[in-house]
């Protein structure tokens, strides 16, 4: 419900769930959140300890990452702050 109203009321592309492949493990992400942070978009993730070991990588390969729950029906109220301190990005 949230992301389809994110994408809505903020005009955002969001892949979700995201599947991404690193160091030969495939890993399930809750969003990926294009034109927005790092050149490939953030990744977001409702956990902090699924990217522990893998942030550098994530960075590596051109994506930037939070971590909060994009799936909580509050989501949407103020995420304007965050897409402006996440800043516009090109892939």
């Amino acid at each position: 419900m949230s992301i389809r109203l994110l994408t809505e009321r903020y005009q955002l592309n969001i892949i979700a769930p995201f599947h991404l492949s690193v160091n030969g493990e495939k890993y399930i992400i809750d969003a990926l959140i294009e034109g927005y942070g790092a050149r490939k978009g953030m990744l977001i993730f409702k956990n902090a300890n699924t990217i522990k070991d893998i942030r550098d990588e994530i960075v590596a390969f051109g994506y930037g990452y939070s971590c909060f729950d994009i799936n909580t029906n509050d989501v949407a109220e103020g995420f304007q702050e965050v897409l402006d301190d996440w800043g516009k990005s090109g892939i």
